[in-house]
């Protein structure tokens, strides 16, 4: 495909990619907490993914969506991730300021703000239906 990668670029991504998979857990932690079946949890933490590929811009642009869409895509973490990542690959090309929405500190910000109220919504869920056994 052509597509190269700065090793600079590389790393950066991968150190970011803790961050972006405790806040992909960290939804997935309120589902859990949430729903008692496992087998139903599963299902339902699917049901939450695979929406966000589609309205976090990973597979269909977002820059233009608006109404509903803009909602839903602005509360789903997914979004962020994938903008800061674009951030990070795209950084010092023309291509930058119409690829990317925001600012990468805006992003790393959502993402810190959304990953800790998934994970404290996702613990006292959990620790609910833990002692509710």
């Amino acid at each position: 495909m052509g597509i190269t990668l700065p090793a600079d670029k590389l790393l950066l991504i991968l150190a970011l990619s803790p961050l972006i998979c405790l806040s992909g857990g960290a939804l997935a932690m309120i589902i859990i907490g949430l729903i008692k079946n496992k087998k139903a949890a599963n299902l339902a933490v699917m049901l939450i993914i695979m929406p966000q590929m589609f309205l976090s811009g990973a597979i269909i642009p977002i820059n233009n969506s608006s109404g509903v869409l803009l909602v839903l895509n602005r509360v789903m973490p997914m979004t962020y991730c994938l903008d800061l990542v674009r951030a990070v690959v795209y950084r010092g090309s023309p291509e930058y300021d119409s690829i990317v929405m925001f600012n990468p500190l805006v992003n790393f910000a959502a993402i810190l703000a959304l990953t800790i109220v998934c994970l404290v919504l996702g613990t006292f869920f959990f620790a609910r239906s833990e002692k509710n056994r």
